[in-house]
C-alpha cells in the first residue's frame, strides 16, 4: 500500500503523530513516500527507523522547492501545502497513492480507502467541511453551481489519469494566473481542475472540525452519515488553525493528539501558547460552560 506525506521540518512533529496512529491501528507494511520541503537527515533516519521497526519502509522524495516561491501562504501554512501537485511526477511508476495530510490521525484499516476502483476518477475525497463555501465562492473560482469540492487533506490519487490529463501543469497554471482568486491555497485549485471529475467519500475517511462544531444541514451528507463519522471516525482530520498541539484548542478528540503524541520522539513537548494568560482564560471559559450546564 503505498502513502505520501509532504512535510518540512516545521510539521515533521505532527507527521510522527500520525504515523504512530497510522501503525498502532493497522498491521499493514506501507510503502510511504515523503516530499521532502527540508528535513534535517539525522531526524530522517531516525523516522525511517521507526517505521522499519514497524516492517514498512520510507522513501525521501527531493525537487526544487524554489518552485512554489511566492505563492500564497499563511500563518500556520507553508509553501509545502503546494508540494503534493507534483505528485504525479514524483510518483511516475504508480498508478495510484494516498495522500494524507500531516495534521491527521489514523484510526482504522487503510484497505477498503485505498483498494476503491478509480478508475474513471482524478481523486477520491470527502466534501469540504467549509460552512461558507457557496456558489459565490464557486463562480469567482470559476467552478460551475452548486459543484461539490473536496477537501485535500484526504485523497487517493489516480496518478495516472493525472499524467495523462496533465494534470499537475493544469493545477498549477491556475493557481499562477488567478492569485487574487485562491483561498484556501493548492486545495482551490486540486478543485477547479477536478471539478466533477472526484468520487464522494463517506465523512468517516476525513471528519474535519467543522464537521463536529456545525449543522449537518450545512454539508451533503445526512445526519446519519455526520453522526457515524463523528462518533467513530476512521480519519480524525484537524482542520481550521487551531490544533490539537496547542494550549487553547477544545477539539473533542484533542486528547488522542497526545496520545500518540507520548509515542514520538517528542513526548516531552510544551504547547507554545501555555501561560499563566491563557490558563486564567481557559478556566474561565470551563467556569462559564459549567455554569450554564446547570
Amino acid at each position: 500500500m503505498h502513502l505520501l506525506f509532504v512535510t518540512d521540518e516545521s510539521y515533521l512533529q505532527h507527521l510522527w503523530v500520525t504515523l504512530a496512529s497510522l501503525f498502532s491501528n493497522t498491521s499493514r507494511r506501507y510503502s510511504i513516500n515523503i516530499i521532502d520541503g527540508g528535513i534535517d537527515e539525522g531526524k530522517k533516519e531516525k523516522l525511517s527507523s521507526f517505521a522499519e521497526d514497524q516492517g514498512s519502509t520510507i522513501r525521501y522524495l527531493k525537487f526544487d522547492t524554489r518552485l512554489f516561491q511566492g505563492y500564497k501562504i499563511s500563518l500556520h501554512v507553508t509553501e509545502a501545502v503546494y508540494y503534493r501537485i507534483l505528485a504525479p511526477n514524483l510518483l511516475n511508476e504508480l498508478d495510484k497513492v494516498l495522500y494524507l495530510d500531516c495534521d491527521l490521525l489514523v484510526n482504522r484499516d487503510l484497505a477498503p480507502l485505498y483498494e476503491l476502483a478509480i478508475e474513471r476518477y482524478l481523486v477520491a475525497a470527502v466534501e469540504n467541511a467549509d460552512p461558507e463555501f457557496d456558489n459565490k465562492r464557486r463562480n469567482k473560482l470559476g467552478m460551475p453551481p452548486n459543484s461539490p469540492y473536496f477537501n485535500s487533506g484526504v485523497m487517493l490519487m489516480n496518478l495516472k489519469k493525472m499524467r495523462n490529463t496533465k494534470f499537475s501543469s493544469k493545477v498549477l497554471d491556475f493557481l499562477q494566473n488567478n492569485t487574487k482568486k485562491i483561498k484556501y491555497w493548492d486545495q482551490d485549485g486540486l478543485n477547479v481542475i477536478a471539478a466533477k471529475n472526484w468520487l464522494p467519500l463517506h465523512p468517516k475517511w476525513n471528519l474535519q472540525t467543522n464537521m463536529i462544531f456545525n449543522s449537518y444541514r450545512m454539508f451533503t451528507y445526512d445526519e446519519r452519515e455526520m453522526n457515524d463519522a463523528i462518533q467513530d471516525p476512521f480519519i480524525i482530520h484537524y482542520t481550521n488553525s487551531s490544533k490539537p498541539w496547542d494550549y487553547m484548542n477544545d477539539h473533542p478528540y484533542k486528547s488522542e493528539y497526545w496520545k500518540y503524541l507520548a509515542k514520538t520522539p517528542f513526548s516531552s513537548y510544551s504547547p507554545l501558547d501555555y501561560n499563566l494568560v491563557n490558563m486564567v482564560k481557559k478556566n474561565v471559559s470551563k467556569l462559564k460552560k459549567r455554569v450554564l450546564l446547570k
